[in-house]
């Protein structure tokens, strides 16, 4: 099981743009499930 999952993260992540866009995105979430509710008047 481990072999598949290393596997896995070697081939899409050993791209350091792929590995980026993930971290960025990973933030963003973060960022719009913690203070949402107080940014939703500036999205709209």
């Amino acid at each position: 099981m481990f072999k598949i999952i290393s596997k896995w993260i070697h081939r899409y992540f050993s791209d350091e743009e792929a590995l980026l866009l993930f971290v960025l995105l990973a933030i963003s979430l973060v960022i719009i499930l913690t203070v949402g509710k107080a940014l939703a008047p500036v999205f709209f």
